[in-house]
């Protein structure tokens, strides 16, 4: 279920340019890809409450864990590249959402007196198909503006023929259309000018510059001053179009560029992927700290350019100086062009790259800054002496006395450190005890830390156990036993599982939804603890021999066993459970839990 809270709060740190945003569930698998014009409205309006969703969308936000995105030049960059990663990574839901006509294409008819449209199949002709695009819009957008800019028809009327229309409609008197219907313009014209549009298309506005320039030129030596005076009112429109096509590269067909940016104690690295053309691909690198640049490049270069798999790129563009280059050139760029900033005469590529960087940057900043708060605000919440960096959670999850065990979750800087995660096997209890096994967990924990084990060499600032004060006041003990001061709060859930407070060592709730922040850190850190408890006992539920009573029941299968075990924690819980208590499960209907009910009734 997605987080709508987390999910705003990414969203404040995202840009107001054009550009591509790709949404990931909690699995990291990018499940849909969408262009924008306004990156930060266009991915608020999923999220706003007002706005009517159709049940596809709808499932879509539901499954959002994550959102990502990449800063382009303009809209028409951004919808060239939502394209380019479609075809690539085929998210899931931009085919659910696509309309039921399907894919759709670019038509550029093979004679010269049609016009380019948009089509949702490819027709056994002689013309020319751009695609597919997966957004309707997109590749409506495109025909729009190259319409524009060639003056080419958008009407239905039929071309070239003197003798049916007397005038023309309202969009040559706009200056928008030279009217081929009333043959205003040669039939020549009218391809030359569909040719255009073809190649503005394919290789973007550099080329199509090139060409017009060179075209106004012969037209004024040939004294055709008419025609060459058409030609700069192209180029102009083309001007005033902010769309110069960095997404797509003329000389290079396979090109990588790679941007390094050091600003406010961090460094991002961006590395632009181009293949046939088109960008294709995105990675980023950010750490924090004083970093030298030029070896930041050079480790990210020897990443990627030592890999088999990856393609190598016919040139690199690089921001900057990298280490030990010689030694990389005769090693790995022996066949690849390198080029840098201040050789580059294009440097809208590599710009792009660094304002990748920036937007990275900025967006790491302001969830930094929330995060600081946030512990802050926890801090005088607790009334502890210090802002806790360090937080480690615990929980105990078993089935019965036959599988026992704890987990340890490790939060720095108020986010998930997955390296300091631990999990352990209950080893001196024969039966289910969660009290003792909490201790015990805990116990080895310390005694490992002062065994200099580099994997427990940290003692945290805060500890909090997912239960109550009889929790609280075990480990408690166990801290006294090891000399030690570590303040230790209880995570308390309601009947329905849900987060409600924490309890301290005096047995007092202290109340945390007043706080939406902390409310939602401390339920991230409970769900997360609980999380990783439960899929340890599933692992071993699965290695062993009584692991068929669930899928004995009609109905139950792997994905519902899950979903019991999380929610109920025991098999002991789930044959105790009413049907009431059962459908409160997701995946479990009213008939369903019946069966499961009668089931355990039978088979206690």
């Amino acid at each position: 279920m997605t987080d709508i809270n987390n999910i705003n709060n990414i969203i404040k740190t995202f840009s107001t340019k054009p550009g591509v945003y790709i949404m990931k569930d909690n699995q990291d698998n990018i499940i849909y890809i969408g262009k924008a014009k306004n990156l930060k409205k266009r991915v608020s309006s999923y999220f706003n409450k007002n706005t009517n969703q159709d049940s596809k969308v709808a499932k879509l936000v539901k499954k959002i864990n994550n959102i990502d995105y990449i800063v382009t030049g303009s809209e028409l960059e951004a919808l060239i590249l939502e394209c380019n990663l479609i075809k690539k990574y085929r998210p899931i839901y931009n085919i659910l959402l696509k309309d039921d006509k399907g894919y759709k294409f670019i038509r550029v008819p093979d004679s010269p007196y049609q016009r380019i449209s948009v089509v949702s199949k490819k027709q056994q002709d002689k013309s020319r198909y751009i695609g597919p695009y997966m957004s309707n819009f997109a590749a409506k957008e495109i025909v729009q503006t190259v319409n524009k800019i060639f003056k080419l028809p958008s009407c239905n009327r039929e071309l070239f023929n003197k003798n049916k229309y007397s005038r023309p409609c309202l969009n040559y008197y706009i200056n928008l259309c030279e009217a081929p219907c009333c043959c205003y313009i040669s039939k020549d014209e009218y391809k030359n000018n569909l040719k255009l549009a073809l190649n503005y298309i394919k290789s973007g506005m550099k080329s199509i510059l090139k060409l017009l320039q060179k075209q106004m030129e012969i037209e004024a030596e040939n004294l055709n001053f008419e025609k060459a005076a058409k030609i700069r009112d192209q180029i102009k429109i083309l001007q005033k179009v902010d769309c110069q096509e960095n997404v797509t590269i003329s000389e290079y067909s396979n090109a990588d560029i790679l941007a390094a940016l050091l600003y406010k104690n961090y460094l991002c690295a961006t590395l632009l992927i181009f293949r046939d053309y088109k960008l294709i691909d995105k990675k980023q690198y950010i750490v924090s700290g004083e970093e030298n640049i030029s070896e930041i490049r050079k480790i990210i270069l020897l990443k990627y350019y030592t890999d088999k798999n990856y393609k190598l790129p016919e040139i690199i563009y690089l921001d900057g100086p990298v280490d030990d280059f010689e030694l990389l050139k005769n090693y790995i760029f022996k066949n690849i062009k390198i080029i840098f900033k201040q050789e580059n005469k294009n440097n809208k590529l590599i710009e792009m790259a660094e304002n990748n960087s920036r937007e990275r940057i900025l967006q790491e900043i302001k969830i930094v800054d929330k995060d600081e708060n946030k512990l802050e605000d926890l801090k005088d919440l607790l009334k502890l002496k210090k802002s806790p960096e360090i937080i480690e959670a615990y929980d105990i999850s078993n089935f019965g006395s036959e599988i026992i065990v704890g987990a340890m979750v490790v939060f720095q800087n108020a986010r998930p450190k997955k390296s300091g995660y631990r999990r352990f096997k209950i080893k001196t209890l024969e039966s289910q005890d969660d009290y003792n096994s909490m201790c015990e967990i805990i116990n080895r924990r310390l005694e490992e830390y002062k065994k200099n084990n580099k994997n427990f060499n940290n003692l945290p600032d805060l500890i909090l156990i997912d239960g109550g004060y009889n929790h609280i006041s075990c480990v408690n003990k166990i801290l006294k036993n090891h000399n030690l001061e570590i303040p230790i709060f209880g995570m308390i859930k309601n009947k329905k599982h849900e987060t409600e407070a924490l309890v301290n060592l005096e047995n007092k709730k202290i109340n945390i939804k007043n706080n939406q922040t902390i409310f939602l850190f401390i339920k991230k850190i409970q769900d997360e603890i609980h999380r990783f408890a439960i899929a340890y006992s599933i692992n071993i539920y699965n290695k062993s021999s009584d692991k068929s009573i669930l899928t004995k029941i009609k109905g139950v299968g792997k994905s519902r066993q899950k979903k019991l075990i999380a929610y109920f924690k025991t098999i002991k819980n789930i044959k105790n459970a009413s049907e009431n208590e059962l459908k409160q499960v997701d995946g479990i209907s009213k008939s369903l839990a019946k069966e499961i009910f009668e089931f355990f009734k039978l088979n206690p």
